[in-house]
């Protein structure tokens, strides 16, 4: 057995072989830069699709991915790889980036501004894709759901999956609106306000500037329109192209995720406590609210 068939072989038997060497290349990567790209954003909002499209243009700065720098979380994500790992076989990515860019700023080793890029997307359309993808994990929905509808009948299972999202979104109080992301990461990790910035409510993407990062916003609604020219200014890269990825309704998952949009019913209520705050208004106009609101009431 060759070299890499072999070390390939041992990461998929042992975490404990499997993280640190993880942790190794990570750190022997950033040798060949000291800038760094971190794409850092919260979760379906399309950033698979950046990463993957910027990895594509095999570039010379090293390119990172991560949902949080924040020590509690990352501790979780470790905790939870350790755990599932004789099953996975495998770490996510994302729970390594993490891991080492707070080592990072924990050590205050940020010689050059990182290149970080964010996206913002309808807020409901990223609650909705979210549940989706915690109950694949949680449940494998591509398999055990394509035996439950045909043993109990679509209509049955859609009806427990909209009752779950009813009582674990609608109505439970404690949820925070998804755009709080920006205080409890960005704000936390990088130290930049992003609400008292410029609105990016009239634009497509905005470039802004920090300490510690540059840091490129981008709607994910007009990110076709807006992407070329946006990497263009923020990365001087020319003919950038996206690789589509992760997308939701691309799933093993597609049909019931399509049905469940179909079925799903949102109270005006909970619209309102979601669209009517100075946190969705910072990054979309009225208009751009007002066709929120008409994809998801049913008249």
């Amino acid at each position: 057995m060759g070299l890499k068939p072999l070390i390939q072989s041992l990461l998929r038997q042992n975490y404990h072989i499997t993280h640190p060497y993880h942790r190794l290349r990570l750190r022997l990567g950033s040798l060949r830069s000291q800038d760094k790209i971190v794409i850092y954003q919260m979760s379906k909002v399309g950033s698979t699709t950046i990463w993957k499209s910027l990895e594509a243009l095999n570039l010379d700065i090293p390119i990172y991915h991560v949902h949080t720098l924040r020590h509690e979380q990352i501790s979780r994500a470790i905790e939870r790889d350790k755990t599932n790992f004789p099953k996975l076989r495998f770490m996510y990515p994302e729970t390594i980036h993490s891991e080492y860019l707070r080592s990072q700023l924990d050590q205050k080793n940020i010689i050059n501004p990182w290149s970080v890029i964010t996206l913002v997307r309808d807020p409901v359309a990223k609650i909705l894709s979210s549940f989706f993808q915690n109950l694949e994990r949680e449940l494998l929905l591509g398999l055990d759901y394509r035996k439950r509808i045909n043993a109990e009948g679509e209509t049955k299972v859609l009806q427990e999956l909209i009752e779950r999202f009813y009582q674990e979104q609608v109505n439970n109080s404690r949820r925070k609106h998804p755009f709080e992301w920006f205080n409890f990461e960005l704000k936390e990790s990088l130290n930049f306000d992003i609400f008292a910035a410029p609105s990016l409510s009239k634009r497509n993407y905005y470039v802004y500037n920090s300490r510690l990062a540059r840091i490129l916003v981008l709607k994910l609604e007009s990110l076709n329109d807006s992407y070329q020219s946006a990497f263009q200014e923020f990365l001087g890269l020319q003919n950038f192209n996206l690789v589509q990825a992760n997308v939701g309704l691309q799933k093993r998952y597609k049909s019931l995720y399509k049905s469940f949009l179909r079925h799903v019913n949102l109270p005006v209520d909970y619209l309102d406590k979601i669209y009517q705050t100075e946190l969705v208004r910072h990054f979309y106009s009225q208009s751009e609210i007002e066709q929120f609101y008409q994809r998801w009431t049913r008249y």
